[in-house]
């Protein structure tokens, strides 16, 4: 709001800053170096999908990850038959929807 506090300002933009992890990465213009009151512009930062899109997983990759089940399963004594578990297979959907979980036989 441009109308608050200076003060007021500053400390809603270290909260938000805060939260939302941004670091605050800001360009003073020109105007700012020549006047007491400068314009500070915030640079925009280029953001990839990479982050929230799910891709396929390769063969290697759906390899790599049943064997770090099978090590997690076996290491901390859970049946097999866990690979059936409906609401185990929900789990894993939401974490990685690609990620297809391998039944108690494969295991």
């Amino acid at each position: 709001c441009k109308d608050a506090a200076p003060e007021l300002r500053r400390k809603a933009r270290t909260f938000i800053m805060s939260k939302t992890g941004d670091d605050g990465d800001q360009v003073i213009s020109p105007a700012a170096s020549s006047s007491s009151g400068g314009v500070i512009k915030k640079r925009k930062k280029i953001s990839t999908l990479d982050g929230y899109v799910d891709y396929p997983l390769s063969d290697e990759q759906a390899k790599l990850a049943n064997i770090k089940l099978l090590r997690f399963i076996i290491h901390a004594n859970i049946p097999f038959r866990v690979g059936d578990d409906e609401y185990f297979r929900e789990f894993i959907d939401v974490i990685r929807p690609s990620y297809k979980v391998p039944s108690r036989y494969v295991l």
